[in-house]
């Protein structure tokens, strides 16, 4: 009996959740149906703002591509002189202490 008390309740339930996206779609297209002809302007207004905002967003990431490929290359000058300023360094201890070397023995 339970299990028959639970089908129809999860029948009752998709049954219900079926209507309600039925109704809601009829309350989103019925407003186009009674749309006038000469609306149609604003829908190619619309559709143009569309198209602009789109041309926007491209113009967008083609700018962030070309970002991206300017810190790429600022992160590998950065390394790059990283190392040379490590090897510089070395450089500049290893004549100190050479020097430190002939000092001390004077």
């Amino acid at each position: 009996m339970n299990e028959r008390l639970i089908i129809l309740l999860n029948f009752s339930l998709l049954t219900l959740l079926i209507y309600n996206l039925f109704d809601k779609t009829n309350k989103l297209t019925e407003p186009l149906a009674s749309c006038d002809k000469n609306k149609n302007d604003l829908v190619y207004k619309q559709e143009a703002k569309i198209n602009k905002l789109f041309g926007q967003i491209n113009n967008i990431k083609s700018g962030i591509t070309i970002l991206k490929t300017g810190v790429k290359r600022n992160e590998d000058l950065v390394k790059s002189n990283t190392v040379k300023l490590k090897a510089n360094s070395n450089k500049i201890n290893n004549k100190a202490g050479s020097e430190m070397k002939k000092l001390d023995k004077l």
